[in-house]
């Protein structure tokens, strides 16, 4: 029976952490990455229109990277 309880706990925890990635992933690095795309085009890309996810996720991805490094580098020891 407890292995049972510990299988589905484990299952639960799994499914959990997929839903935070998936949800941090397709909210946050997309719309980081959309308005940085945004902001650097002048408002002309991404379109309404245009299938652009990959390129916003990748976009706010790197650009979260870059605000960690250039904190790291600038707060002091």
């Amino acid at each position: 029976m407890e292995e049972l309880a510990e299988g589905l706990l484990r299952t639960t925890f799994r499914v959990a952490k997929w839903v935070l990635f998936e949800l941090f992933v397709d909210v946050v690095l997309y719309w980081i990455g959309r308005g940085t795309l945004k902001l650097i085009s002048f408002g002309r890309y991404p379109q309404s229109n245009d299938r652009a996810e990959a390129r916003c996720i990748f976009t706010g991805f790197a650009v979260v990277v870059l605000v960690f490094v250039a904190l790291i580098y600038l707060l002091p020891a």
